[in-house]
């Protein structure tokens, strides 16, 4: 968790190695809220690891970005199909 200090984020995290808390980590306080998209926390904690080593390369997280806005208009449409047949089945009776 990023302490209180006068100091902006950015420079917690370059200088003191903070990290913020990332919904659903260990440090995250209360009920996490839902992912916008599934592996969305999983890469933040990835993003913000202490070692550099260990963080993914920006192409490798635009992928996995695309990856899930890609998944999620899929279930966006297909969640709209559904209640357009639906629609349509009560239409007709």
């Amino acid at each position: 968790m990023l302490p209180t200090t006068n100091q902006p984020p950015r420079a917690q995290v370059a200088s003191g190695g903070a990290r913020p808390p990332v919904p659903g980590g260990p440090d995250w306080e209360g009920e996490a809220p839902a992912e916008p998209a599934p592996g969305w926390s999983e890469l933040m904690q990835r993003c913000w690891a202490q070692e550099p080593e260990a963080r993914p390369a920006f192409p490798q997280v635009v992928g996995e970005l695309e990856a899930m806005l890609g998944a999620a208009r899929a279930a966006k449409r297909r969640a709209a199909a559904a209640a357009a047949a639906a629609a349509a089945s009560v239409a007709t009776k």
